[in-house]
């Protein structure tokens, strides 16, 4: 989507030069399919309309990154329901508010048992609104160590959703404290958000969940049909 930004960028402006358009979507040849692109083909506009649009689509990424890390960790969560449920309601999610009604328990099988108490255990470890403690009460419970360094910076992109969605994506006080010169910050505290950041945010995540199910194998951890299709698939 960047690159498709960059290119149209291109086409406006070489339009604009030309004075062959008078809109946006003139230039781009668009502008009954996406009447919102009646916006002057002139620079100040092209700048304006395409740097605003690439903040947007990366901005959402970073939104989506958060999204499908919380969604691996509801899985990893799964997964330690299945290998030691005991362990876990005990020793990570310990609480009266644990409890099943009889009804559910007779409407529901096994898998879908374990997906209703695996979704009420992260629920309980968003509600303490950190994505670091929650990391940290499944690493205890695991009993595995990161690489520090791609862990805080993992973290720190993580942190960026936050930003994104509650503070107009500019920095607070916690996550200038945090930051160690992995994202750029303007004059006015505002995130520099672009194709750089969100690549980078993409590839550290990777990372951390990669290094996390190496680790989780190791301590056979995940359930053994999974642990052995990865193992062939690393192969």
């Amino acid at each position: 989507m960047d690159a498709s930004l960059v290119n149209a960028d291109k086409i406006c402006r070489l339009a604009a030069k030309k004075k062959s358009a008078g809109t946006i979507g003139d230039a781009l040849k668009s502008i009954e399919i996406y009447p919102q692109l009646n916006t002057p083909c002139r620079a100040r506009d092209i700048s304006r309309t395409f740097i605003t649009a690439r903040v947007k689509v990366h901005e959402q990424a970073i939104v989506d990154l958060y999204r499908y890390f919380m969604y691996y960790l509801l899985n990893l969560i799964k997964e330690f329901m299945t290998i030691a449920p005991i362990r876990l309601l005990k020793g990570v999610a310990a609480s009266s508010e644990n409890q099943i009604p009889y009804l559910d328990i007779l409407s529901h099988n096994k898998n879908e048992l374990i997906e209703i108490m695996s979704k009420a255990v992260l629920k309980r470890f968003e509600n303490e609104r950190s994505t670091q403690k929650v990391l940290k009460r499944l690493l205890t419970f695991s009993g595995i160590s990161l690489n520090e360094t791609v862990k805080q910076e993992a973290l720190l992109y993580l942190n960026i959703r936050h930003l994104i969605i509650h503070n107009n994506s500019k920095a607070d006080e916690t996550f200038i404290k945090m930051n160690n010169g992995f994202v750029k910050i303007n004059s006015r505290n505002k995130l520099v958000i672009n194709y750089e950041l969100s690549s980078r945010a993409i590839q550290t995540v990777y990372t951390l969940c990669s290094e996390m199910d190496n680790k989780l194998i190791e301590k056979q951890l995940l359930n053994p049909i999974i642990t052995a299709s990865i193992q062939e698939e690393n192969i």
